[in-house]
């Protein structure tokens, strides 16, 4: 399900201000690109979660973020 706000797509804010990981299920949804372009401006910027770096998801798994 995508989420708009007017003309902004909400999980690719979320994941672009480092609030959310980009993680596609089930193939890859039209959006993808997107919001994995989101998450690597994310991790440069160190925004959200990335502000530590990116060691800190080493040990997550997919069950993690369901």
């Amino acid at each position: 399900m995508l989420l708009y706000a007017g003309e902004t797509l909400l999980q690719q804010d979320l994941v672009g201000s480092g609030l959310a990981i980009a993680y596609p299920l089930d193939g890859e949804p039209p959006c993808a690109g997107r919001l994995l372009g989101a998450e690597e401006d994310a991790r440069a910027a160190r925004r959200g979660y990335w502000s530590q770096g990116d060691n800190w998801i080493a040990g997550a798994r997919p069950e993690d973020f369901a």
